[in-house]
């Protein structure tokens, strides 16, 4: 009786993936690892939907975030997966009322105005908007940052790096490192 009441006052927290490419993977491996139920796949793509469906064994597809939200699912947490161009009309349609999160992948946007009307969306339909930028805090990166900060290597001067995939993708690692 104790757990039932335990799981009524405080369900399981939900999610759903928009856009089912490679990243995705990696939100859906997450959510698991923190016990969060992927309740639903979005993407017009029918082949990735079902790809994810039957990976992770559960969960619903959707074309789109309207069709998700006018079938009456409200995930707790939507984590934004698709290309960079489309991270702020798909964070603004997102943000909806009983949505408490959203984690849009890098770049935010590409541009302010898009950054700030991503904000604003989240902050009227009162959820948080994170944004996965996460590499700084991988172990080899914290490593180096304290190399650095303790003087060891002396004072840097300018670095290179080397990167693929271009400078919104990749390259934001690099300039935020």
């Amino acid at each position: 009786r104790s757990e039932r009441v335990r799981s009524m006052k405080n369900p399981k927290p939900t999610a759903a993936i928009v856009g089912c490419g490679d990243i995705a993977h990696y939100h859906v491996r997450g959510y698991q690892l923190a016990d969060v139920e992927v309740v639903a796949f979005v993407d017009p793509l029918a082949a990735a939907r079902e790809q994810f469906i039957e990976e992770y064994g559960g969960g619903v597809g959707f074309v789109s975030l309207e069709e998700m939200f006018a079938a009456g699912t409200t995930p707790h947490l939507v984590s934004v997966c698709a290309w960079h161009l489309l991270h702020a009309p798909l964070t603004v349609a997102a943000a909806q009322p009983g949505v408490k999160g959203i984690l849009c992948e890098k770049p935010m946007a590409v541009g302010l105005g898009e950054a700030d009307r991503m904000i604003a969306a989240c902050d009227a339909a009162g959820g948080k908007l994170a944004i996965s930028h996460q590499r700084r805090f991988t172990l080899g990166w914290e490593k180096g940052r304290e190399l650095i900060a303790s003087g060891h290597l002396g004072e840097p001067e300018f670095a290179v790096t080397k990167l693929a995939q271009g400078l919104l993708n990749c390259g934001t690692h690099a300039i935020d490192g």
